[in-house]
C-alpha cells in the first residue's frame, strides 16, 4: 500500500512538516513520483518509521537515531535495554508519585530546593512538547539539547532575576502601548531590549544579535509565542512591538 504524506501524517500521527524534515536529513526518506515529484512511502516503510518513533518517545537524538539505522544496530537488543530503563525509572516514578501522596497529605514537607528541581523538569516537558519541533527545524536537535541542559542546570537566582527582567519588559510594554505612536529610541524601548537581551541570556545560556533577531521573528510569525507576550502585558499588540524594538536595536 502507499501512503501520500498527508495520509502517513493521519495514520501515525505525526506532522507533515515533522515528516517533511524527516526525508529532508535523510532520517526517513520518501519515494518520490517521477511525474509530480510528490513524496510518498510505501507499506515497508512503516516499519522504520516505527522505530524512529519510538525511539524519539525515549528521548533519543535524531543524529543518534539516524546511527542506529546507519549501522543496523540490532533492535532488539537496543530495545531490550530500553525496556530495562524504562522499568528501573517506573519505580522511580512510583516513588515519587507515593511521595507526591505524601505531600498531599501533609505528611512531609518537600525542601525548597527539590520544588524547584521538579519544576524546571516540569518546564523543559512542556517547551519540548510546545516548541521542541520548530526548534529542532530551525536550529537543529543539539540547541535543543544545549537550551535543555541549560535550563536544567539554572540556579534559582538566575531564574528569580530572569523573572525580575520579564516583569520590567512588561511594565514597560505596557507603558509603551498606553501612547499611539511607539518610540523605539525612547527610554522606556531601551529598558525593554536591554531587559529581554538579559533574559535571554539568563534562560538560554547564549547570546547574539542574530539569534535575538531570530526570537523576535518568532514573535510575530507564530501564534503561539505572540499569545505568550500579548498575554504576559495584557494588550494585543504587545509581541509585535516587542519585536520592532529588538529590530531596532539590533540591525
Amino acid at each position: 500500500m502507499q501512503y501520500t504524506v498527508s495520509e502517513l501524517s493521519e495514520l501515525t500521527g505525526l506532522s507533515k512538516r515533522t515528516l517533511r524534515y524527516y526525508d529532508d536529513i535523510g532520517l526517513f526518506k520518501a519515494r518520490r513520483i517521477k511525474e509530480n515529484d510528490y513524496r510518498v512511502y510505501q507499506s515497508e516503510d512503516l516499519d522504520t518509521l516505527s522505530i524512529i518513533m519510538l525511539l524519539r518517545r525515549l528521548d533519543f537524538p535524531l543524529s543518534k537515531i539516524q546511527q542506529v539505522l546507519a549501522q543496523n544496530t540490532n533492535t532488539q537488543q537496543l530495545l531490550a535495554e530500553q525496556k530495562r530503563q524504562l522499568l528501573e525509572k517506573q519505580q522511580e516514578i512510583q516513588s515519587l508519585i507515593q511521595w507526591i501522596n505524601k505531600i498531599e497529605q501533609e505528611e512531609v514537607m518537600m525542601p525548597d530546593k527539590e520544588k524547584f528541581e521538579v519544576f524546571k523538569q516540569k518546564k523543559i516537558t512542556e517547551n519540548r512538547e510546545q516548541y521542541g519541533e520548530e526548534v529542532i527545524e530551525r536550529y537543529g536537535e543539539e540547541a535543543l539539547d544545549k537550551a535543555e541542559h541549560h535550563l536544567s542546570h539554572l540556579s534559582e537566582l538566575e531564574y528569580e532575576q530572569a523573572q525580575q527582567q520579564e516583569q520590567i519588559i512588561k511594565e514597560k510594554l505596557n507603558q509603551l502601548l498606553e501612547h499611539n505612536q511607539i518610540d523605539v529610541q525612547g527610554s522606556d524601548a531601551e529598558a525593554v531590549f536591554n531587559a529581554h537581551r538579559q533574559w535571554l541570556k539568563l534562560m538560554s545560556g547564549q547570546y547574539s544579535e542574530g539569534y535575538h533577531q531570530a526570537m523576535a521573528d518568532l514573535y510575530i510569525t507564530d501564534d503561539r509565542f505572540k499569545k505568550y507576550y500579548d498575554d504576559l502585558v495584557g494588550k494585543q499588540d504587545a509581541a509585535e512591538c516587542l519585536s520592532q524594538i529588538i529590530k531596532a536595536y539590533t540591525e
